[in-house]
């Protein structure tokens, strides 16, 4: 039989051994879980550690195009200081010496006169104790010994010695420098007018007699002819009537002939003298006619002009692929088909300027600012235009309406408007600096002389990252409400964004330009005879007008002298010619002087 005391002690010991088994068991439960989320905590870190790599891989990616864009940007900037320095040095070569000209001017124009400089110099100086101080040991040489080194002709003798340094007298030219383009140069010689007295002789430096030019310029008023012809009727056999001639002006008409007409048009129109002024300036010269008078001939040699050539001048500057565009306005006498009583008003003048031919051509249409003209002048036309941001030209916005027109904005007026906002909000500087780098770009692109296309794709890449910059300039600007409250840079802001498709436009075109200031030159002409003679009469003469000003502009931009010009399409007009009238414009004229 089991001794009891020996169950109890066995267990007990069960007792226990089970109690370190479930202990056991627990602390096994209590390492599983504490490994399990051990587990999980490296997973989540491993993830983590994933994602940061894979951050900064694209980091990596990101720096890597940066990079690449900004090497790309290197050897362009690179390529544009080589072009740059060569042209430097091809100007530097062109103008060699212009350095030491301008210096020499500036001391010519700045410096004290020969008088001035011999009484300062003499002021109390002890010249014969200067002279003493400066001597050197040379001989000095006498009068009588200079006048044995010369010949009797007063030529001077050859010399085995040093040859003399020249003085600054001697190097003076002895000829003027200045060209004045005349008709008829005379040159008189010496001895044409001047008798060499018994004893005496000519000076004679470098073997050449030593003389100096006086410039005269002569004037001879010009004299006016009057023609006076008889014309009698006569009968012929069959019983006709015939006179003995017809009018000696042709088409023409009128008392003044081609040169006397096209200098009064040109007096008015390429001087601007007012219709006052020329009545006078003939009244001078003896020609004695009503101003009323003088303006009837003056209009009707103007639509004989305009009959004659404004055909073929309107279609030589619409067949071009640049045309840059502006209006301006003028004071015109308009009737009232009702009262029949003239009123001044305010009309509109349209100039389209055809940049790469140097032709540009006024439209007057009534006076209107609708886009009805701009859209008509551009019936057919392929290319780009450069415009203000008038609310008439965004219909060329419209590349469904419009594919063959590309409307290219003008940066000028945008940034004009930030200049009239910067007294009142500093801010505005930011944006005027980043403007100013695209004119900066822009003129460094023009020293290159690239062709249109070649300018094109540099401009997609240099103009590309400062448009980037300019348009989050003006996002954040738009968002900031303080900002807009100012209603001058509330107005430059949103003309800016209002009008930035086409003034991206400048990166898809190599010949446009990046402001229409060009254009707006050509309406100074226009404001000049404006401000001299007021207003202008009639619509009629308001057309007639408008085409003198696209000769008169259109012979400037080619150097052609307008007075000449017109006269031989008078003389043209007159004699009835069958010239091509194509090679009569401005831009293919050759001056017959």
């Amino acid at each position: 039989m089991l001794d009891e005391r020996a169950y109890e002690l066995l267990t007990s010991q069960l007792g226990i051994a089970n109690e370190e088994k479930a202990a056991l068991r627990k602390q096994l439960e209590l390492l599983t879980a504490e490994f399990k989320n051990m587990s999980s905590s490296h997973k989540e870190e491993v993830d983590m550690l994933k994602e940061n790599i894979a951050a900064l891989k694209e980091s990596v990616d990101g720096l890597n195009v940066t990079i690449g864009i900004q090497t790309k940007m290197i050897e362009t900037k690179d390529t544009a200081i080589e072009a740059l320095n060569l042209r430097i040095k091809e100007l530097l070569d062109e103008n060699k010496g212009l350095e030491d000209q301008v210096r020499n001017g500036r001391k010519h124009r700045f410096a004290r006169s020969s008088e001035q400089t011999r009484l300062l110099n003499n002021r109390g100086v002890d010249t014969i104790a200067q002279g003493k101080a400066d001597f050197d040991g040379s001989k000095i040489e006498s009068s009588s010994d200079k006048e044995d080194k010369e010949d009797e002709n007063g030529s001077p003798k050859a010399s085995l010695g040093k040859p003399k340094t020249k003085t600054g007298a001697e190097k003076r030219p002895r000829s003027p420098k200045k060209k004045t383009k005349v008709d008829k140069t005379v040159v008189h010689e010496v001895d044409s007018y001047y008798n060499l007295p018994e004893g005496a002789r000519f000076m004679y430096r470098e073997g050449k007699m030593d003389v100096t030019c006086y410039r005269v310029i002569e004037h001879f008023k010009a004299y006016n002819v009057e023609h006076i012809y008889k014309v009698a009727r006569v009968q012929l056999a069959d019983g006709s009537f015939v006179n003995t001639m017809k009018h000696p002006l042709g088409r023409l008409g009128g008392i003044f002939s081609p040169t006397l007409l096209a200098q009064i048009i040109g007096w008015k129109y390429a001087y601007h003298l007012p219709l006052n002024r020329i009545r006078k300036l003939l009244a001078d010269q003896g020609i004695h006619i009503g101003k009323s008078t003088i303006n009837k001939y003056i209009q009707d040699g103007m639509t004989q002009i305009r009959l004659f050539i404004e055909a073929p001048f309107k279609k030589s500057v619409q067949d071009t692929n640049y045309l840059m565009i502006d209006e301006t306005t003028e004071l015109v006498g308009v009737k009232d088909e009702d009262t029949a009583s003239k009123a001044y008003k305010k009309k509109y003048l349209w100039a389209f300027f055809a940049k790469l031919k140097k032709m540009v051509y006024y439209v007057y249409e009534k006076g209107s600012r609708g886009g009805k003209i701009v859209k008509d002048f551009l019936e057919g036309f392929k290319g780009a235009i450069s415009t203000d941001g008038y609310v008439g030209y965004q219909i060329f916005d419209d590349d469904a309406r419009y594919p063959d027109i590309m409307h290219v904005g003008c940066w000028t007026h945008t940034r004009r408007l930030f200049v009239e906002a910067v007294e009142s909000d500093r801010r505005a500087m930011d944006m005027i600096l980043l403007i100013a780098e695209l004119f900066t770009t822009a003129d460094t692109h023009r020293l290159l002389e690239l062709s249109p296309k070649q300018l094109e794709e540099l401009r997609k890449h240099d103009f590309g990252i400062t448009l980037g910059k300019i348009k989050t300039l003006a996002r954040k600007f738009e968002k900031d409400t303080q900002l807009m409250a100012n209603p001058l840079m509330a107005k430059a802001v949103n003309y800016m964004l209002n009008q930035w498709k086409s003034l991206e436009n400048i990166t898809k075109c190599g010949y446009a330009e990046i402001s229409n200031n060009l254009c707006e030159q050509r309406m100074k002409t226009v404001k000049l005879n404006l401000k001299n003679c007021q207003n202008i009469g009639s619509e009629e003469a308001a057309k007639n007008a408008a085409f003198m000003f696209s000769i008169t502009e259109s012979c400037s931009l080619n150097g052609v002298n307008p007075v000449d010009y017109i006269k031989h399409l008078l003389d043209c007009i007159c004699n009835n010619s069958k010239q091509d009238k194509t090679s009569l414009l401005p831009c293919f004229y050759k001056s017959e002087c």
